[in-house]
C-alpha cells in the first residue's frame, strides 16, 4: 500500500501541537497542572527540561505522522473530515487511555480534564494542518 504522507505537513503539525502544549502547560494551566502533579518548580529548571522537551517533540512527531497516515487512509482531506478524524482518534485512544489512569491510578478528574483537553486541542490542530491544501 502506497501512502502519500506530506512530511512537511507532519513537521508543521508537530510544531503546532508542541506550541499548544507549551501554552497549555505554561500560561494557561501550568500552575494548576504542576500543583495537581505535585511538581516542584525548582525541578523545571536547568538542562533536564530541554532534554525532556526534545523527547516530547519526537513523540509529537510520531503522533503527527500516524495521524497523517490515518488521514490518508480515511480520506480526511477537508477541514471537517480532518476534525472528525481527530475527534475519533482522541475519543478512542487518548480520552479512554487517560480515563484508565483516573480509574486505576486515582488521577484527579481535574488533571484528567487538563491533560485530555490538551490532547483534544492538539489533535484537532494537527489534523487541520495535515488537511491543509499544501
Amino acid at each position: 500500500m502506497d501512502i502519500a504522507v506530506n512530511y512537511g505537513a507532519v513537521f508543521g503539525a508537530a510544531v503546532v501541537s508542541f506550541a499548544i502544549g507549551w501554552l497549555w502547560y505554561g500560561p494557561l494551566f501550568g500552575k494548576k497542572w504542576m500543583a495537581l502533579r505535585k511538581v516542584d518548580t525548582t525541578t523545571m529548571t536547568g538542562e533536564m527540561p530541554y532534554k525532556l522537551m526534545a523527547g516530547e517533540f519526537v513523540l509529537t512527531l510520531v503522533t503527527a505522522y500516524v495521524l497523517a497516515h490515518f488521514a490518508v487512509l480515511f480520506g480526511a482531506t477537508t477541514a471537517p473530515g480532518a476534525l472528525e478524524l481527530a475527534f475519533w482518534v482522541w475519543v478512542g485512544f487518548y480520552a479512554t487511555t487517560l480515563a484508565g489512569a483516573v480509574l486505576w491510578e486515582k488521577m484527579p478528574m481535574e488533571l484528567y480534564a487538563i491533560t485530555a483537553g490538551r490532547w483534544l486541542v492538539s489533535l484537532l490542530a494537527m489534523a487541520l494542518v495535515l488537511a491543509w491544501p499544501w
